[in-house]
C-alpha cells in the first residue's frame, strides 16, 4: 500500500521508522493532547510493532506520513482496533501544524480505510482542548457522538463517521 497526496507519501511503517518516530512521539508538543507520560523508547518502538502487526491481522494500522519533498518521516495517520471499534488517529512533527498537512493526509488515509476496512464505523477522540485536532475531523465529516472519559482525561470528544454508501 502507498498513498500519495500533492504533498505526502503514506506507507506501512517500516522497522527502519523506529528511532525516527521516537523522535516524534516523545516530543512534548506532540503529546501535549495524549494522555499518559512520554514514551519511552522501547514504548515508541512498541507503538510501530503493533502497528507492523495490524497490518498483517487486521488488514489496516497507523501509517508513516513522509514529506514527498525529502522523503521525511513527519508523522502517522491512520487506524487501529480498539475496543470500542476502529479507531482513527493522526500525529504530526509541530513543524508542520497549522499548514494543512494533517486534513491532507487524514482525508487521503480516510478515503483509503473506506475501502480497505470492512466495518461501516470509523471512530476518533480528541480532547475539548485540542481544536485543531477538532477542526480537522469535523473538516471530514465526522459526527459527534458523546463526551466520554478516555484513560486520564475526562474531556474527550467521541466522533464517528460511517462509510458512504458508494463505498460499500
Amino acid at each position: 500500500m502507498k498513498l500519495n497526496s500533492d504533498r505526502l507519501i503514506i506507507v506501512p511503517f517500516q522497522q527502519s521508522d523506529k528511532m525516527d518516530w521516537f523522535r516524534i512521539d516523545s516530543n512534548p508538543l506532540v503529546r501535549k493532547f495524549l494522555p499518559g507520560k512520554l514514551p519511552t523508547r522501547q514504548q515508541a518502538y512498541d507503538y510501530i510493532d503493533k502497528s507492523i502487526k495490524s497490518y498483517s491481522s487486521n488488514g489496516f494500522g497507523r501509517y508513516a506520513v513522509r514529506s514527498r519533498q525529502n522523503g521525511n518521516l513527519i508523522g502517522m495517520c491512520g487506524f487501529l482496533m480498539e475496543d470500542y471499534g476502529i479507531d482513527f488517529g493522526y500525529r504530526y512533527l509541530p513543524k508542520y501544524w497549522g499548514k494543512g498537512i494533517g486534513f491532507e493526509a487524514a482525508r487521503t488515509v480516510l478515503d483509503f480505510g473506506f475501502t480497505a476496512i470492512g466495518d461501516e464505523n470509523i471512530f476518533a477522540l480528541t480532547l475539548v482542548s485540542n481544536v485543531a485536532s477538532v477542526r480537522i475531523i469535523e473538516k471530514l465529516d465526522f459526527s459527534f457522538v458523546e463526551k466520554v472519559s478516555f484513560e486520564s482525561h475526562d474531556n474527550v470528544l467521541k466522533y464517528v463517521i460511517q462509510r458512504p454508501s458508494h463505498s460499500r
